[in-house]
């Protein structure tokens, strides 16, 4: 039996919700995904989770979420260029792609363009789409008053939450006269869990229970066809000032997977090949995305009415990018992933510079050698216990990219390397192990003046999202008011209240200058799988 069989019993959902339904080209889609079983019940196995906006089975935007106990907050940026029209939101996790994209979440999202005028878009007569709240909700919400001056502060009141420690998901936004469809999708979600009992299952695809699965093709570097060989040993690493390195595991169809983490956000990626008979591979990384169907959605028909209301929506968004893009655009640091005991760090500037790399060797990281061996000059680390050289192979890195010739880093130009660091000891990656690490950053952090030979493939790679912080200002009455413009359409995203077992919970927003009609939405999963969800309206004048 495979891993993946073993869990062949369990089945894995997703949910998502958005700060709404309808977006201008250019905006952030704010988004919040939930893991859960069959059942609608929250659990906590996959750690990614996939998002696209589908157009047809083309996917126009891809978000890849690391997911925290279960949950995951995130964003897609709506590319300026993307066509008025109606698209897909689906997500999954790797795990559900055993059961096809029926499992998937999907979502109706609409976009409009108001960059690429299309008059075959607008209805000519001048009927508008009434957005009536519609009622069910199974929380008590309200907003302290039902009206609200422009830039200032508001409440929304949320009663009768159970005794149960979750969190609350809320937003509130302008309402926009295109969509009706402004209730929670929960309850409808909940319901079609039911239909999806008994789909099969194919136990092709391990849970991301660890981290980001990266998989890999094999192929034969001169022939450019892939091969199939056990023989192969592979790593993966980030570029860049930390020590990121990832072992690759066969899969026996010619495939190679590296679990890996702190995957996050665009970078480049290197992948390093070596044989144990000196063939020439390489390793071309595949699409951790799936393929959709067919799907061809209704056009988005917009009323000729709406154009004054359009135009101004758009003015506004380039006013909000104009003058706010410094505190929208946040994004969280990076984390280091690995903490590996730093044995001695030599910052070169702080030595007498060598012209040779051997003389740096001999004169100063006497812990570290070369030697020549049948296969060229090999770099050797002593052991931990510092009386003898280990025997095993070092692995030398420059800028966090695996090298596996070393000649290769004995004819650099010192000149160009800012520190080395050595770690002494065995650490293994994958199938492989190595005794002792030569770490090597240069100046600029680029790798400048090493030639890979075809082995090393280095791509620019999207790994998870970082996270980003929702801006809202603070308008206090004791302070002066601000001259910044301040044309929010989405006032508030809160993805993650903590509810800690209070019935009530009270929560500030604060409007913009943008007058209009508001929609406050609360959505929910508790432990024990209850949806709760509540819509209210205020206006802004």
């Amino acid at each position: 039996m495979t891993a993946a069989q073993s869990y062949s019993q369990f089945r894995e959902r997703v949910y998502v919700m958005t700060d709404k339904q309808l977006y201008l080209s250019g905006e952030l889609m704010w988004l919040k995904l939930l893991t859960t079983d069959e059942n609608g019940i929250p659990v906590s196995l996959s750690k990614i989770g996939y998002v696209e906006l589908v157009a047809d089975s083309t996917a126009e935007v891809q978000a890849t979420l690391d997911i925290v106990n279960g949950e995951a907050a995130g964003w897609i940026e709506l590319p300026r260029m993307l066509p008025t029209g109606y698209y897909r939101l689906t997500a999954y996790t790797r795990y559900m792609r055993n059961e096809g994209s029926t499992a998937f979440f999907q979502k109706r999202i609409g976009v409009i363009n108001p960059y690429i005028r299309n008059e075959n878009s607008f209805r000519n007569d001048t009927t508008t789409v009434q957005n009536a709240v519609p009622t069910g909700n199974n929380i008590s919400l309200t907003t302290d008053r039902n009206t609200y001056e422009r830039r200032s502060s508001g409440e929304i009141r949320i009663s009768g939450l159970p005794a149960e420690n979750f969190k609350l998901t809320v937003s509130v936004v302008g309402i926009d006269p295109v969509f009706g469809e402004t209730s929670s999708l929960l309850p409808e979600w909940k319901k079609h869990l039911d239909e999806q009992h008994q789909l099969p299952f194919a136990s092709s695809y391990l849970p991301e229970y660890e981290g980001h699965i990266i998989e890999g093709l094999l192929n034969d570097a001169t022939t450019q066809t892939p091969v199939n060989d056990p023989n192969a040993r592979a790593l993966l690493s980030y570029p860049g000032d930390r020590l990121q390195v990832y072992g690759g595991y066969p899969t026996g169809d010619g495939r190679l997977q590296f679990i890996t983490h702190a995957s996050t956000g665009k970078r480049e990626m290197a992948t390093v090949v070596s044989h144990l008979d000196g063939k020439n591979l390489r390793l071309d990384i595949q699409s951790p995305f799936a393929q959709h169907n067919s799907e061809t959605l209704p056009p988005l028909k917009l009323d000729s009415a709406m154009r004054d209301f359009l135009e101004t929506r758009n003015l506004v968004l380039a006013a909000a990018e104009t003058y706010l893009a410094d505190s929208m655009n946040r994004i969280a640091k990076l984390p280091q992933d690995f903490s590996f005991q730093l044995y001695k760090s030599f910052p070169l500037e702080e030595y007498t510079r060598m012209s040779r790399m051997e003389d740096l060797f001999v004169e100063f990281i006497t812990m570290v050698r070369i030697r020549r061996t049948s296969e060229g000059q090999r770099f050797n680390a002593m052991n931990q216990n510092l009386n003898g050289y280990a025997v095993g192979n070092m692995l030398a890195l420059l800028d966090n990219i695996p090298v596996p010739d070393h000649e290769r880093i004995i004819a650099y130009d010192p000149s160009l390397i800012k520190t080395i660091n050595v770690y002494l000891g065995k650490f293994h990656f994958g199938q492989q192990m190595f005794d002792g690490i030569l770490d090597i950053r240069t100046l600029k952090g680029d790798y400048h003046g090493i030639v890979f030979n075809s082995a090393t493939q280095i791509i620019d790679r999207r790994g998870t999202q970082p996270y980003r912080y929702f801006y809202s200002p603070v308008y206090d009455d004791a302070e002066p008011p601000s001259r910044v413009p301040d044309f929010r359409h989405t006032l508030l995203w809160e993805p993650s209240i903590p509810t800690e077992q209070a019935p009530e919970q009270s929560i500030v927003f604060y409007t913009s200058s943008l007058t209009g009609d508001y929609l406050v939405t609360v959505e929910a999963i508790t432990p024990s799988g209850k949806t709760l969800y509540g819509v209210c309206t205020f206006q802004v004048k």
